[in-house]
């Protein structure tokens, strides 16, 4: 049953335009919810096609919680999509949420509203064994549009950036030599490093990124009962790792443990889940809304 606080809150809320998709979800019996199946271990497809990940865990966290704000059952119908598309297909409504790993950034603030932030990484490099980012000559793939590209033509100024369409193309391009490293999410390009036949041949660097990302969930802009009822699945998942409850510590370890898909140092991650929850504690349901991560970025010492 959804928190007396939270279904009082709702209440108050009444502006049709408001409740709009809470209500659309209700008529439906259906959340349609956007899904990356190119970013593993956040969005990618099992052996019969279906989606997987971590973003389709918190997905189904939310279709749970949904059915029991409601009082019914309702649906999660998982649409693939795209980085390009996404924003464009919950602003218009064609979703009503995209979970994968999208940055939490003011100027996306201006197509879409964020979710709290779910999970914490930043910018680093796949390269090959050994190589380093040296050289005066250095050529980097950076995926159009990113924070990632962003970020690198002022980190490295000296660099010539390459832009690639997707990760994929820039993997291509690194294993062909057209490239000396491509830049990314280092939880992303850790998970293509694992699914190269050689995976050892290729590194992640630097250890420390050279930004701080905070993924969050799109969702349609000034929609706040909606974005409240994402909000408090979020944090009751949050809530469950900090407090060791079993299918929300299953989950983090099935993707990031160290027997889990990718694994990856979390720490990062569980300290924004408790500043989170403190910060919900503090401010109560009124006040459920985008997570401001902090603005200071620790950056790594150039090469």
């Amino acid at each position: 049953m959804a928190s007396l606080g939270l279904l009082l809150w709702l209440g108050m809320l009444a502006p049709a335009w408001a409740e709009a998709r809470l209500e659309k979800i209700q008529r439906t019996g259906v959340l349609r919810a956007g899904v990356r199946t190119d970013a593993a271990p956040f969005g990618t497809l099992d052996e019969s096609g279906e989606p997987m990940g971590y973003s389709v865990d918190l997905l189904r966290r939310m279709q749970a919680d949904l059915s029991r704000s409601l009082g019914q059952r309702i649906q999660l119908e998982l649409v693939p999509t795209t980085a390009a598309e996404q924003f464009a297909q919950v602003s218009q409504g064609a979703l009503d949420v995209a979970c994968g790993t999208s940055s939490i950034t003011l100027s996306r603030e201006s197509m879409v509203d964020f979710s709290v932030g779910y999970f914490v990484t930043g910018t680093q490099f796949l390269l090959a064994r050994g190589q380093g980012l040296s050289g005066n000559r250095l050529r980097v793939g950076g995926v159009s549009g990113t924070t990632n590209a962003e970020l690198i033509r002022r980190r490295l100024p000296l660099a010539r950036i390459v832009s690639v369409g997707d990760r994929a193309e820039g993997l291509s391009l690194l294993q062909q030599g057209r490239i000396d490293a491509l830049a990314s999410d280092g939880i992303l390009l850790e998970g293509l490093r694992r699914s190269l036949p050689d995976p050892d041949a290729y590194e992640v660097i630097p250890p420390q990124p050279f930004s701080r990302e905070v993924y969050g969930c799109l969702l349609p802009k000034q929609d706040l009962p909606f974005r409240a009822q994402v909000n408090q699945s979020l944090i009751r998942f949050m809530q469950g790792v900090l407090t060791g409850e079993t299918t929300a510590t299953q989950s983090l370890e099935r993707w990031f443990g160290p027997q889990g898909a990718v694994p990856w140092e979390t720490t990062d991650t569980v300290t924004h889940f408790r500043q989170v929850v403190e910060q919900h504690r503090s401010n109560g349901p009124s006040r459920l809304g985008i997570f401001q991560p902090p603005r200071r970025i620790r950056r790594a010492q150039s090469p």
